[in-house]
């Protein structure tokens, strides 16, 4: 086999030369076949060789040599040699970039100087002897090597000890986004020394952004070489929010200049940085080359294959292409509901692990994909889109980043992609790093779901039938209606019942929740203040009686979906909280109040002044400790759930023959007492327990029902 090796050449010179030979690039080999070519693993990933005849490079990805061109656009490849500008030797450059240099004279050391060797005596080291359109013939000592080019050697352009090439351009602009950095933001343009080292020079200057969109120009500019850094420092667009952010950020790109004047500075460019520097200064990548290997290293871990079609340069939020909609989603995944500090820790983690590896897959890796998933999982991807679109920056439309954080979703979860058509076959969640490892998931089109829409299937948990709602739906009767709704958080699917109370001075319009809230309320990760009943989750009774929570729990004590009740619970201090409190509850619903009950009450009372009214709310069966059958009148179900007790290590009392349910309304008296509805066998109450621990983060459990915003009142004038 007839092989030219650009590397095992370099060794030889080294040698022979000294170490004023340097080799520039990696894994660039040329081979006479392509029969010739190593196998492509994982081990040479990224390798680049090729083969005499054809124009074009061909480079190791996906077990396959692929056939590239030089900037993904079909210009042919092609080598020539610089003569360096002191005449002591050539650079042979490829594609614009530096491959090696040699010297001429006895270890390169007389070379300097343009002589052969000291003292006009002719050396034994390297010389050149001959060049012509196609080779080039290069002497050490008694070896004479032939080295196969493309084109002829061009005029003086390179410096013996770097890559540079001095450029001047009109101007330098592009885009710098999150979203897209607010005006007044700071950017700073950087000369970097060449494409070996990556140093700085004296030459930084300071633009500022002065457009919506987060546009920058810099003026005309002679640059040392055609290397640069730029850096963004100010408030953006959070895609996630659709608000400015409340912190400034700092993100940062690394390219060449060579042949671009437009640079955009993205989550991409900041995440390669790192990266490309290692692979540059360390494994002595050109530029080009390191910033491709590290942009398809970094997708990679989001899933994303973009087959080395664009730059992170080039990249656009507010563009339609694939590789703009792969950068909008890595920027939605990253941000997340992080705060500004958050999202830049993780950005440094993420950037430092993944310097010197080209795959990031430990444990804590295997964590953050499952994080990021679980957080996307429980989105609706469309409000991302109408918050881009809606700041009416780009050209109006974004390209398909929801494909791509599905695939991310799927891949992560061990499940299908849900796509364009409907799966309804449960597939469970494989992952255990994930919270909703071994919940089943079909992919549906959830019409039934009123208030909700979906343009195309979504996932929907597949879940047992609760035995004890009402059977009856009661669609035929104008004063209730039946219907479902979606807690997006985890997509669990809820029976609502909507209802008219039409009192003696008022009428009262409801949306109650007709079963237990079953929804994981966790803070950093962990479950807090909720249990499952004999702490199995998936069991049917877990999914009858939902989750029991602590009143810092229902009331989002922590602050994770709304501030109505943050920092509520955790003393005996009463806690001023708005008119509706969120809690624990789905966007869109909130903790009923001390009154919400009362309406329900009276209400019920009209029909049952007799009995007690409770029978009108208790579900027809399961209440096995007080076998007295239920009406169900309104088709609430309230379920014998009982409650758990701390104070008895943790077990449950009264399943079966109580329903104990939060509100959102404290005693105004001593703030460390909570309001609740107890169903039992006297159940008209809606009253306080004087127990210290209601408000503790390990205090007594009970049920939570949520009322839909919206529900209100219509007083009747006198």
């Amino acid at each position: 086999m007839k092989r030219i090796s650009l590397i095992a050449i370099s060794a030889i010179l080294l040698a022979a030369c000294g170490d004023e030979v340097t080799q520039i690039q990696t894994g660039l080999e040329i081979y006479s076949a392509e029969s010739d070519l190593p196998e492509c693993t994982a081990k040479n990933e990224g390798d680049q060789a090729v083969i005499k005849g054809e124009t074009s490079i061909r480079v190791c990805l996906d077990g396959d040599w692929t056939a590239m061109n030089s900037e993904g656009s079909g210009a042919d490849f092609s080598c020539k040699t610089e003569e360096l500008n002191d005449g002591s030797g050539l650079k042979i450059v490829c594609n614009g970039d530096s491959i090696g240099v040699v010297l001429n004279g006895e270890k390169g050391e007389a070379g300097k100087a343009g002589k052969d060797g000291e003292n006009g005596q002719a050396g034994t080291g390297c010389a050149m002897t001959d060049r012509t359109e196609s080779t080039i013939t290069v002497v050490c000592g008694d070896s004479t090597m032939v080295i196969e080019l493309g084109v002829g050697a061009t005029a003086d352009t390179a410096e013996a000890d770097s890559e540079r090439v001095p450029i001047s351009l009109d101007s330098i602009v592009g885009l710098t986004q999150k979203g897209p950095f607010l005006k007044g933001s700071t950017v700073y343009l950087y000369e970097l020394s060449d494409g070996r080292t990556l140093k700085q020079t004296n030459g930084n200057f300071t633009s500022n952004i002065s457009q919506e969109n987060g546009r920058y120009k810099f003026l005309a500019r002679d640059l040392v070489s055609q290397y640069a850094m730029v850096i963004v420092d100010g408030y953006y667009r959070n895609e996630v929010t659709g608000l400015s952010s409340n912190a400034p950020i700092r993100l940062k790109a690394i390219t060449d200049m060579r042949k671009r004047s437009s640079v955009n500075v993205n989550i991409l460019t900041h995440l390669e940085f790192e990266r490309v520097y290692y692979l540059v200064t360390k494994e002595k990548y050109t530029v080009k080359h390191a910033k491709r290997k590290a942009q398809r290293e970094i997708l990679n871990f989001f899933g994303i294959n973009l087959d080395g079609k664009a730059d992170a340069e080039d990249m656009d939020v507010f563009g339609s292409s694939d590789a703009d909609a792969a950068l909008l989603a890595v920027s939605i995944l990253l941000q997340g509901d992080r705060t500004e500090s958050e999202m830049m820790a993780l950005l440094s983690e993420m950037s430092s692990a993944m310097a010197t590896d080209s795959v990031w897959n430990n444990d804590r890796a295997k964590a953050l994909k499952a994080e990021l998933a679980d957080w996307a999982f429980g989105q609706l991807l469309p409000k991302f889109r109408k918050n881009v679109e809606g700041w009416h920056l780009g050209d109006g439309k974004v390209g398909d980043f929801e494909k791509y954080i599905n695939n991310f979703i799927a891949t992560t979860f061990g499940i299908d992609t849900c796509g364009s058509s409907v799966n309804t076959k449960a597939m469970p969640v494989t992952n255990p790093q994930s919270r909703f490892y071994r919940r089943s998931y079909a992919c549906l089109q959830p019409d039934y779901l009123v208030g909700m829409t979906f343009t195309h299937p979504d996932w929907i948990e597949i879940r047992s039938e609760n035995p004890y709602l009402n059977p009856v739906m009661y669609t035929e009767d104008a004063s209730f209606k039946y219907y479902q709704m979606i807690d997006m958080r985890d997509r669990k699917v809820y029976t609502v019942i909507e209802y008219m109370a039409e009192m003696d001075d008022y009428t009262a319009y409801f949306n109650w929740m007709a079963e237990n809230l079953d929804f994981d309320y966790r803070v950093n990760g962990e479950s807090y203040g909720t249990d499952c009943y004999r702490d199995d989750c998936l069991s049917d009774s877990s999914r009858a009686f939902g989750r029991y929570y602590s009143w810092a729990a229902a009331m989002d004590s922590a602050g994770l979906y709304s501030t109505d009740g943050a920092g509520c619970g955790s003393s005996f201090k009463l806690c001023n909280v708005s008119n509706h409190v969120r809690g624990v509850c789905p966007e869109g619903w909130h903790l009923p109040k001390k009154e919400d009950i009362e309406i329900l009450l009276d209400y019920v009372a009209q029909d049952y002044p007799d009995d007690a009214p409770g029978l009108a709310l208790r579900s027809k069966n399961a209440w096995t400790e007080n076998p007295i059958s239920g009406y169900d009148e309104l088709g609430l179900s309230f379920v014998p759930s009982g409650t758990r007790q701390p104070n008895t290590s943790g077990k449950f009392a009264f399943v079966g023959s109580n329903f104990f349910m939060w509100t959102s309304t404290q005693d105004a008296v001593e703030g460390g007492y909570a309001n609740t509805l107890n169903v039992a066998d006297e159940p008209r109450s809606s009253y306080k327990y004087k127990t210290e621990i209601f408000k503790t983060s390990a205090g007594l459990q009970y049920s939570v029902r949520c009322v839909q915003d919206g529900s209100y009142i219509e007083y009747y004038e006198d």
